[in-house]
Formats: C-alpha cells, structure tokens, sequence
C-alpha cells in the first residue's frame, strides 16, 4: 500500500469512489461532473489538502480538507462559480428545494466542529466498503494530520549587495518571524553557519547568464543540497549527480514544491548531502592546484616546442 498526497489526475478514481461510498449524500446527489469540478478546485487550491492510500494502482480510501478553519466552502464555490453553478442546475430543476441547502453549504463561512481538527479542517474522508476492517481509515487520517500540521521552515539570508535595504526592510514590513538577514559573514563564520543549514537555494532570475556560481562550491564543501533555478553547468550537475533540484526560475510555486518535496522524503535529502560531500572531493585544492599545474606545464612545452 502507498499513501501519498492526490492530484488532478485522481480525480475520476475519487469520485468513482465517493459515488459508491457515499450514495444517499447531498454532494452526491449533484452528480459526478460536480464532484469531479469541485475535487479539483480543492485539490488546485493553495489551502487544499489531499491525500490517499492506494494498492495495485487502486484507490482504496481518501482524506480531503483545508488548512483553513472556516470559509474554505464559500472560496471553492466563488473560484468555480459557472462551472459548478452549471453541474447544479440539472439537480435545481428536478429538486428546487435543494437550493437553499446549495446556498448555506457553499456560501456560509461556519465549519462544523467535528470536521476541524488542530490544524485544518476535513471535509470528508473515505474508504472503499470492500476494504473494511484493515484500518484504512486510521491511517488516512494520520497522513492527512501530517500533510496539515504546519512545516517549520526557516530562511536565512546572508551576504550583502544592491538590495541588502529591500531584504531588511521587507522582513520588517511583512513581519517575516522566520526570516532573518545575518549580513555579510566571513569565511569562517559562513562554515558554523551552514552547519546549522538543511538546503542551500541557488536563485536566479530566468535571464541570469551565470553559470556556474562561486558559492556552488560552498555548498559542496559544506555538504548542502541545493535548489537551484539556473541551467547551463550547475543545472546540469545537480540533475547528474543528484545533489539538490532544479526548479523553474521565477517560479515561486514549483520552488516551494520542490522545498517540501525535501522536507518530507528525509531519507532522499539525507542520500542528497552525501552526493554533495562525495562531489566536493572532485574540487579539493591539492587536486586542482595540480591539474593547473600540469596546464601550465603543458602550455610552456608547446610554445618552447614551436
């Protein structure tokens, strides 16, 4: 069995599986192309969360919420007004009474307090009927408290330049608790530093011509995995030896994922600073020094000979 967070492409298998769970349900009484419009929005929504526990490919259970406490109804319905205003109507015309229980579901922003739990709250959860008495549903639940329980990251900012006063300045004004600009630091203050560092970020904007960046090697010495936005030779040594991520630069959005990708496979970060350590050996200083060494050495030998 697999548990892992849901994406649009499960969205058909969740609702076949909401369809034959839950029959007599009001959600379900709208129809399947309402379930399937409205699973995705949560899943597409920034606040959505969404996992499932699957065998053989097969979908036999699934928790979906909010890490929003209230309102989480009403933002789905407002974002997905024609769409689900449209898959509603067949079900307001057969039924009319129905659509003032439509209102107070997708327009209230009140939550019931037995869907909330510490960090978000769920909005349904569900397992195949066949595959009762597996405690499925337990471990559902205990992989969607892991998804909502809040990550502790926290960014550190070190160096100095043309938007040292944008980095202060925004930190004060946004009141970024988990930001903290440390200035220029030297090289031996950098080293206790990154020692108390996870991953590194190589960001660079899309139009960026660097290549091949002097701190890459601090990162390599120091044992970080990096995310990185450049191509060229650094995008390609982080994809070959498996040191770190590449991601799209300007993309705040695949940066993030990437992030919490990391933070939530331990095991694949910890192989991560391994292949980093591994690869700093390739730019130990003895070793460079005597292949430029060896370069000149070669040069002269050509010139005399001329």
């Amino acid at each position: 069995m697999i548990l892992k967070k849901l994406d649009v492409s499960d969205v058909k298998k969740i609702v076949l599986l909401h369809d034959d769970s839950f029959p007599d349900f009001f959600l379900t009484t709208l129809g399947k192309p309402f379930l399937e419009v409205f699973y995705k929005s949560i899943i597409l929504h920034s606040d959505g969360i969404a996992v499932g526990i699957f065998e053989n490919e097969n979908l036999l259970g699934f928790a979906i919420g909010s890490c929003k406490k209230s309102g989480f109804y009403s933002d789905i319905f407002k974002r997905n007004f024609f769409e689900l205003g449209l898959y509603c109507l067949p079900s307001l015309i057969r039924r009319p009474q129905i659509g003032k229980r439509i209102f107070k579901s997708l327009f209230s922003k009140a939550t019931s307090e037995d869907f909330i739990i510490e960090n978000a709250t769920l909005l349904s959860i569900c397992v195949d009927p066949k595959q009762s008495k597996r405690g499925l549903g337990a471990l559902i639940l205990k992989e969607f408290e892991k998804e909502a329980s809040p990550k502790e990251y926290r960014l550190f900012i070190a160096g100095d330049g043309n938007l040292r006063g944008f980095v202060v300045n925004s930190i004060l004004q946004y009141e970024l608790k988990k930001t903290k600009y440390v200035g220029r630091l030297k090289p031996e203050e950098l080293v206790g530093f990154y020692k108390n560092c996870d991953i590194a970020l190589s960001t660079y904007s899309k139009d960026s011509t660097v290549s091949m960046p002097i701190k890459a090697f601090d990162y390599f010495a120091a044992g970080l995995p990096m995310l990185n936005s450049l191509g060229m030779d650094l995008g390609e040594m982080v994809q070959k030896y498996k040191i770190g991520l590449n991601y799209k630069a300007g993309d705040h959005n695949d940066l993030f994922n990437k992030l919490e990708f990391l933070s939530d496979n331990p095991k694949i970060l910890a192989g991560m600073k391994e292949n980093t350590l591994k690869l700093a050996l390739n730019f130990d200083e003895k070793d460079i020094y005597k292949e430029y060494v060896e370069f000149c050495e070669e040069v002269l030998f050509k010139i005399k000979s001329v």
